[in-house]
């Protein structure tokens, strides 16, 4: 829902999940990306935050991870495991 130029999500008894603080919320294979005019930040369909608002990008890469871009740096997120692996930790994805 949009309020006031800003969006925010309201459960089906009306309740606020979501602040309505955001210029835009996407949702993506069951969180929400949480976008702002200075950062992004992922929460879980209940409103926990599940990671902090502060990357520049955060996007799904279909093999289950999200992508992160973090002062330049290029990281990946695993929903299940709630671990963030970094480019420079040289892992691999899994086929």
């Amino acid at each position: 829902a949009k309020k006031n130029g800003f969006w925010g999500l309201i459960d089906v008894y009306g309740k606020t999940v979501i602040p309505f603080s955001n210029s835009k919320i996407i949702p993506e294979h069951g969180f929400y990306i949480l976008v702002d005019d200075k950062a992004m930040g992922l929460i879980d369909v209940r409103g926990k935050e599940i990671l902090p608002r502060v990357y520049s990008s955060i996007s799904y890469d279909m093999q289950g991870f999200f992508k992160l871009i973090y002062n330049n740096k290029m990281a990946y997120f695993n929903p299940v495991t709630q671990k963030i692996f970094w480019k420079e930790e040289r892992f691999s994805l899994p086929d």
